[in-house]
């Protein structure tokens, strides 16, 4: 990743101004090779071209992208909404839930985290103040084939086919979200929590 300039600042305003369990959350930008579609919390920038300000580390254009960012902040006058969108935020340490081991290596672990949260009442702002880029875990995905840029390896496709079979079987319906794309509480999964809650914070 990449942090903009004045990053941290708006992030801690944020959690500064609460003493509740506060998490906020950058905007996320990427390259436009991965398949995805804009939504609340990652923009594919700039929207016209496919590598946007780089691929890979050394060829990252930084001043261009620290341009960007602060056209993109005054523009969105700025945006900010009840929303997680991963990669990087910031809150207390004392409130910080580390990620559920049962869903190592990877995937469901992050919708994991989020759920618990919002069961213990955290509060969530995603905004447009603190901006990051981010290269895309290709390394995590594609072990030692670094560059491939697309796809889905074997090793993910069968990291989200177990870890899908854990969130139902604590859970026991799929995952839903909201109209911004966080994910939902349903009141099943209030109720399981409150009859087993040891059972969810391992």
């Amino acid at each position: 990743m990449y942090i903009s300039r004045h990053y941290d600042k708006p992030l801690l305003d944020i959690v500064s101004a609460t003493e509740k369990p506060m998490v906020a959350c950058s905007w996320r930008c990427e390259p436009n090779i991965f398949n995805n579609v804009d939504r609340v919390g990652t923009t594919f920038a700039p929207p016209n071209a496919q590598e946007g300000f780089g691929v890979y580390h050394h060829d990252f254009k930084k001043l261009e992208f620290l341009e960007w960012v602060d056209d993109f902040v005054k523009q969105s006058n700025p945006l900010s909404f009840r929303k997680v969108e991963g990669v990087s935020y910031m809150m207390r340490t004392k409130y910080f839930i580390n990620n559920d081991p049962r869903f190592a290596p990877t995937s469901y672990e992050d919708m994991m985290q989020n759920v618990i949260m919002q069961l213990n009442g955290y509060e969530f702002v995603v905004t447009t103040k603190a901006m990051v880029w981010h290269f895309g875990a290709r390394s995590s995905h594609f072990l030692g084939q670094h560059d491939k840029l697309v796809g889905t390896s074997d090793r993910q496709k069968e990291s989200e086919r177990s870890n899908f079979a854990t969130w139902m079987q604590l859970w026991g319906e799929p995952p839903s979200y909201d109209e911004v794309g966080f994910i939902k509480v349903t009141e099943q999964m209030r109720q399981r929590y409150i009859k087993n809650k040891e059972l969810y914070l391992s």
